[in-house]
């Protein structure tokens, strides 16, 4: 035993895979049948297992694209709601802006009714809403308060 050996007390692997060969073809047909036995065994047993392994993984892959995507869509619909209000807060400024327009057309329109024609040359440069301008309006006679200068009742 100690001629297979080498110096540091360990076999080398082209030793060993001689005498394992040697051995193996030794082997009568009996043991033969029961190691392929035992190996058939172990065949099923690592296929039964990749099989599950392989099920597995497809699962951890399919939950992990179906939080991939449940993310993407939880951020897409994140992004269209900023976009909606944003859109609301543009919308709601407009409305704003149009009553700030209609309250300062009324008024005007009131400034220049009750004044008379030597008012409305004041304000005849400011540009005016459709309805304002669509109406004609025969202009009032100027109130007492009002001078014939043309001073405006309401400056």
């Amino acid at each position: 035993k100690s001629s297979r050996r080498t110096p540091h007390g360990k076999i080398g692997f082209a030793n060993l895979a001689r005498i394992v060969g040697a051995n193996w073809k030794k082997l009568s047909s009996d043991r033969l049948e029961h190691y392929q036995r035992l190996a058939d065994k172990d065949t099923g047993r690592y296929k039964s297992e990749m099989e599950l392994y392989h099920k597995v993984q497809e699962s951890k892959r399919k939950k992990m694209e179906e939080e991939e995507i449940k993310q993407q869509t939880e951020e897409k619909r994140r992004r269209e709601e900023a976009a909606q209000e944003k859109i609301y807060e543009e919308l709601e400024e407009a409305q704003q802006q149009t009553k700030k327009r209609k309250l300062l057309a009324t008024f005007f329109s009131q400034c220049i009714s009750s004044c008379g024609s030597s008012g409305a040359s004041r304000f005849s440069s400011i540009p005016q809403p459709a309805a304002v301008r669509a109406r004609k309006q025969k202009p009032r006679a100027a109130p007492a308060s009002a001078s014939v200068s043309g001073d405006c009742c309401f400056f």
